[in-house]
């Protein structure tokens, strides 16, 4: 009977925490990236901060900004100088909406 107790609470606690996919998307971008970080601001606006491949450059950081729906909002590279490769490791979101990557 102990084992059937414990069963049954193992699938309502699995149960309790079942996540909801709500949308997906994948930025195609203009080569490889990656993802290293992110946040979602008050208004559920979802933002993606890492590092993508830009035409005729190295690797640069990267930053999107999706709406509660999965649209993309906006895209942003941004080149630390030299042509080299940059990262995006972190990302913050103020309550005034003000993007901070590092």
């Amino acid at each position: 009977m102990k084992w059937f107790a414990c069963v049954v609470l193992m699938l309502f606690t699995a149960l309790a925490n079942a996540q909801t996919v709500e949308w997906i998307n994948q930025y195609p971008g203009y080569g490889p990236s990656g993802a290293r970080d992110i946040a979602v601001d008050n208004a559920g606006n979802v933002y993606v901060a890492g590092w993508g491949a830009y035409p005729d450059r190295s690797r640069d950081f990267l930053t999107i900004k999706y709406d509660d729906s999965g649209d993309t909002i906006w895209v942003r590279y941004y080149d630390g100088g030299a042509n080299f490769y940059d990262d995006i490791y972190a990302l913050a979101i103020n309550d005034m909406g003000n993007v901070y990557v590092t």
